[in-house]
C-alpha cells in the first residue's frame, strides 16, 4: 500500500467483522499516501453513536436514546413513544432494524443481548414518503437521491425503490453545516435526511459504505461526479 490512495467503498462483511477491518484500515493508514476517508473518520462514524455529536452542535437528528443494559429500564427511554425504531450501533442495509411497539421490552432485551447498546428512535411515519440521501466531495455537493419503502406497510427505505431528487437550499445548506461541524477533513460523504413537518432531520452520516445508487442519476449528474472522485483521488 505504500504510496497508494486507498479509497474505502463498500467494504462487505465489515459489520460482521468490525475488529479486523479496523485493524485493516489502521495499517493501510500507516503506508498509504492517502486515506479517502481517513482513519480518524471511521473510527468516529463506525457507531452510530456519532448522531449525538450532532445533536450536541445544533444539528437536527431523529429522536434518538442510546439503550444499554443499565438504562433501559428508564421509562424515559421507552415509553415516550408509541412506535419506537431499534437498532445495533454498527449496521448497514437495514441490518438489525426492527419496529416495536410501546411496551415491547422483549424486543429490547433481545437486541441488547445480541448486539450489545442500541440506538432507540422514534418511529417517523414521514419514512413512508422517503428518506433524501445527499452526497458531497471534498465539501462540493454532487447530487441527491430519494429511497421509498418498497410497499405501504414495510418502515425501512429500499436501494430497490430509489430515483434522482433535487433537494432545496435549505436542505443543501443544513448538510454544509453538518459537514462544517464534523473536527475532520472529509473526502465523500452521505447525509441521509427525513423531512417531518417542514423540517428535515438527521437520520445518517455516511461515510465508510455511502452507496452511490449511480444507476439513478442522468449521464450528465453521473459524469460530472465521476469527475469530481478522479479530481479527489489525484489531487
Amino acid at each position: 500500500l505504500k504510496d497508494q490512495v486507498v479509497f474505502l467503498h463498500c467494504p462487505t462483511g465489515h459489520i460482521e467483522k468490525t475488529t479486523a477491518f479496523c485493524s485493516w484500515y489502521h495499517n493501510s493508514a500507516k503506508y498509504a499516501k492517502k486515506m479517502i476517508n481517513s482513519a480518524m473518520t471511521i473510527d468516529q462514524t463506525m457507531s452510530k453513536k456519532y448522531l449525538f455529536f450532532f445533536e450536541k452542535n445544533k444539528i437536527p437528528i431523529i429522536p434518538t436514546k442510546l439503550m444499554t443494559a443499565i438504562n433501559h429500564h428508564d421509562n424515559t427511554y421507552f415509553y415516550k413513544w408509541e412506535k419506537s425504531i431499534i437498532k445495533p450501533l454498527i449496521g448497514e442495509s437495514g441490518y438489525g432494524v426492527k419496529l416495536i411497539a410501546k411496551n415491547n421490552k422483549e424486543v429490547i432485551n433481545k437486541h441488547l443481548e445480541k448486539f450489545g447498546d442500541c440506538l432507540l428512535q422514534e418511529y417517523l411515519p414521514e419514512i413512508k414518503n422517503g428518506e433524501i440521501s445527499i452526497y458531497f466531495v471534498k465539501n462540493k455537493y454532487q447530487y441527491a437521491v430519494i429511497s421509498k419503502p418498497s410497499n405501504h406497510k414495510s418502515y425501512k427505505v429500499s436501494w430497490e425503490h430509489t430515483s434522482q431528487y433535487y433537494p432545496d437550499k435549505s436542505l443543501i445548506t443544513l448538510s454544509r453545516k453538518a459537514i462544517s461541524v464534523w473536527p475532520d477533513e472529509l473526502g465523500y460523504v452521505r447525509l441521509d435526511w427525513i423531512q417531518k413537518e417542514g423540517s428535515y432531520l438527521l437520520s445518517e452520516f455516511e461515510t465508510i459504505d455511502p452507496m452511490f445508487n449511480l444507476n439513478c442519476l442522468n449521464k450528465k449528474t453521473k459524469n460530472d461526479f465521476f469527475r469530481s472522485i478522479l479530481k479527489l483521488i489525484n489531487d
